[in-house]
């Protein structure tokens, strides 16, 4: 039997997304467009702060006289 799990439900993200612009076109919050819509770009900024900082200390262990195969070696292994 193959475990095949799909989500068929609204995520935590959605939900507030679809909770703030409603508060926002009913008048029940008077907060700016950036906010109500802040469930959409904040995870987007982690993945790109997470991505920064992992290509971030590659370059500046390559900078500082490592090798490409020392630096993978240092990396840990996933299944």
């Amino acid at each position: 039997m193959s475990k095949n799990k799909t989500s068929n439900g609204i995520s935590l993200t959605t939900l507030l997304l679809v909770v703030f612009i409603v508060l926002k076109l009913t008048n029940n919050i008077d907060w700016s467009w950036w906010w109500v819509t802040s469930p959409l770009w904040i995870p987007i900024l982690i993945v790109f702060g997470v991505f920064f900082i992992i290509v971030s200390v590659i370059v500046l262990m390559l900078l500082s006289g490592k090798s490409i195969p020392e630096i993978k070696d240092k990396l840990p292994k996933i299944k």
